[in-house]
């Protein structure tokens, strides 16, 4: 009796534990608890236990594999023939004078990712090594096409879509890149700029309170070499945004791009006021200006 006692408690507490949520029973492991006395519920405790194992194993796999994704294009890790591993910085790899091996870690990171190492590719491109100088080439040629073809599809459907604000936005982000890119220069960058200039003042038509549309298009602008008129825009944005840091920046570019040190200084002055919120890459690049300032003086 004292045995059957134990039993009936011992399965009362699983289904307690089953209702509450604690554990989670199988439906065909039922019977096996309420006929087997005693060892029955004794032997449901151990397969949980040993399926809790399991997935403990498995978080900390899936774990180890998220960890390596994180880090693997910002270093190349190479075993060597004596099994001794190093890690190696992408760009110190370029200075490697083992050819084989040089090549070994550069390829296998770009078949990765590519599109992240478009400054390496390049430098790659003019390699004496021809495997690596070939393959560099043909890579950046097929992120190329890759860029043209995306754009002309999303040209297509602006005609289409032509009040479509998530795909202006796609679209501006997309010439963005390919021009930051370095793949491009010359007139066909001043074209592709020319697609971004026209794209931004479409973006400002339909969202005209879009503050990052008003920094990008002018500081486009600048990039080209079209200044007539930014400057009063820039002192407009930053009056209607006092505490905004990007107009300051953009100030600053066309400061920069006209040579012009007073209006630097000024714009140091404006950027220093106390309600301007600056980030803290805001607050390295004030600090970069008043150096350069302070040496120019």
């Amino acid at each position: 009796m004292i045995l059957i006692g134990f039993h009936l408690a011992l399965c009362a507490l699983l289904i307690i534990f089953r209702r509450i949520g604690i554990i989670r029973t199988d439906d065909s492991m039922i019977p096996v608890i309420l006929l087997i006395p005693v060892v029955g519920p004794l032997i449901y405790l151990e397969r949980v236990w040993m399926e809790e194992r399991e997935k403990a194993g498995k978080k900390q796999i899936d774990l180890e594999k998220m960890e390596i994704d994180d880090v693997r294009y910002a270093r190349i890790d190479h075993v060597q023939s004596n099994n001794e591993s190093i890690t190696v910085p992408l760009e110190e790899a370029m200075e490697i004078n083992e050819s084989r091996v040089r090549r070994s870690l550069i390829m296998d990171i770009l078949r990765r990712d590519p599109d992240s190492y478009l400054t390496v590719l390049e430098r790659a491109s003019l390699s004496d090594d021809t495997e690596l100088s070939h393959y560099a080439t043909t890579s950046m040629m097929g992120i190329q096409s890759r860029y043209e073809k995306e754009i002309g599809d999303m040209e297509k459907l602006r005609e289409k879509f032509p009040d479509h604000v998530g795909l202006e936005d796609k679209y501006i982000r997309t010439l963005r890149k390919y021009i930051d890119s370095g793949m491009i220069s010359g007139q066909v960058k001043k074209v592709y700029q020319g697609k971004l200039d026209g794209a931004l003042k479409k973006m400002l038509n339909l969202d005209p309170g879009r503050k990052a549309a008003w920094y990008e298009s002018l500081m486009n602008q600048i990039q080209m070499g079209e200044t007539d008129g930014v400057e009063k825009t820039i002192v407009d944005l930053i009056q209607r945004w006092p505490e905004e840091q990007r107009g300051y920046q953009v100030y600053m570019a066309l400061a920069e791009k006209l040579k012009d040190p007073a209006m630097a200084a000024k714009v140091i002055e404006w950027a220093k006021d106390e309600n301007v919120y600056l980030t803290r890459e805001g607050k390295n690049w004030l600090e970069f200006w008043q150096t350069e300032k302070a040496e120019n003086s």
